[in-house]
């Protein structure tokens, strides 16, 4: 009985060790593999948190239908087959991809940071094409475009807060401008309607590039003040600056105004020819070019949102009329009624007249008014669903395509998906 006990005891312990050992190991395998989680972590975090950038992006998708099936030749026998008084949205019947957008951005308290916008597609080519890089012809004109019609880096500047009062913020580089409601769709701001209105891609410029300050007087009052080389010019088209900048006021939290100036001369030298053939030499540094815009947003209630632009322009010495170089000049303004139903749906109507008064920013002696209605449905966090019904109309010009023939008037049905992060 004694040698059996004494083996039954032995056994016993050897169970228990092993199972010690067992109940071991698979500790020391857990804490390995969390050590090894915690390290894959550290080392994910080393690109975006431990360098402090941030980085967001956007796709949005349109399909636009243009009732009016342009495909008619002007006076100049030009051949017009696309909407007419659209920045981006400019092709009939087809999907378009209205802008692909990476936004790169590194902010930190009393240190240099950055910010680098890349975009692609329709938005990217447009944008583009509408600047200064400067590039020549054979003969010497200045042409706009860099010939990545596909991309643009729209925006590409540094930051530094200098520690004055408030904190002087300050950004050196390529910006978009301050002037306007609407903007250059962002992962943060896709404006509320698909199509961009008539005042942003005819009375105000896309970007800037120079020297830019901000500084807030107090929670109620702050203001934007810089130097750049004018509009839409990475490299300056004449020896002039302009300058560039804007004052908010919001005394109260449901109202807020801004207000803004640019001037400068924008103009390259150039000889045009008057209303009698008379040939006038444009100067460069002569000519020069006044923008105000105005903007002020109410909310009287919390699912209500009205906001109300006025801008006002002009060309001074570049109309050639009469023998002489007069003022160039176009004012417009547009109003905007937003309405949220749900966190998931919400509504914009949109209203805008457009008075060119000498065809110098859409090439026609005419005012244009547009309404848009555009319904917004917000599918998941990150998607939303828009669909955009517009009207474009003329004074007295008919300079919108329907079919073979130009009328006054200009419909068109649009859908858009948009996914930011």
């Amino acid at each position: 009985m004694t040698a059996r006990r004494g083996f039954a005891l032995a056994a016993a312990a050897a169970l228990a060790l092993a199972g010690s050992a067992r109940i071991g190991s698979a500790q020391t395998v857990q804490q390995r593999i969390e050590a090894l989680e915690k390290k894959v972590d550290e080392q994910q975090k080393t690109l975006a948190d431990q360098l402090g950038i941030k980085i967001h992006g956007l796709v949005a998708v349109d399909y636009l239908y243009d009732i009016n099936r342009p495909d008619a030749v002007d006076a100049n026998g030009v051949r017009v087959t696309q909407p007419f008084l659209r920045s981006f949205e400019n092709e009939k019947n087809s999907f378009i991809l209205n802008l692909g957008n990476l936004h790169f951005e590194r902010a930190a308290d009393n240190l240099p940071g950055f910010v680098l916008d890349f975009d692609f597609g329709k938005t990217a080519d447009v944008v583009n094409n509408s600047t200064y890089f400067g590039r020549h012809d054979s003969s010497g004109t200045p042409i706009t475009g860099n010939g990545t019609d596909f991309f643009d880096a729209r925006q590409f500047y540094l930051t530094y807060t200098v520690p004055v009062g408030s904190g002087l913020k300050l950004k050196v580089g390529r910006f978009v401008t301050l002037a306007g409601q609407e903007v250059i769709k962002s992962y943060n701001n896709f404006n509320y309607n698909i199509s961009n209105g008539i005042l942003f891609g005819f009375a105000v410029p896309f970007t800037h590039t120079g020297i830019l300050s901000s500084y807030a007087f107090s929670d109620q009052v702050s203001l934007d003040l810089g130097v750049v080389n004018g509009w839409d010019a990475v490299a300056d088209n004449n020896d002039g600056k302009s300058v560039h900048g804007g004052l908010n006021v919001a005394f109260d939290p449901r109202v807020t105004f801004y207000q803004t100036v640019t001037y400068g001369p924008e103009q390259t030298e150039h000889t045009v020819t008057d209303n009698n053939g008379v040939p006038l030499l444009v100067h460069a540094g002569r000519s020069k070019r006044l923008l105000l815009t105005s903007v002020a947003t109410i909310k009287p209630i919390d699912p209500l949102t009205l906001i109300v632009e006025y801008d006002y322009g002009n060309d001074s010495d570049s109309l050639p009329r009469d023998g002489l170089l007069r003022t160039a000049q176009w004012q417009g303004a547009a109003g905007y009624v937003v309405y949220s139903f749900t966190d998931s749906l919400s509504a914009c109507l949109r209203g805008e007249v457009f008075d060119d008064m000498d065809g110098a920013r859409t090439g026609a002696r005419a005012t244009y008014t547009e309404v848009s209605p555009t319904l917004t449905y917000k599918i998941a966090d990150g998607l939303w669903w828009r669909n955009e019904y517009r009207h474009d109309e003329s004074d007295t010009k008919k300079v919108f395509a329907h079919e073979a023939a130009f009328i006054r008037g200009q419909d068109t049905l649009a859908t858009e998906l948009i996914y930011a992060f």
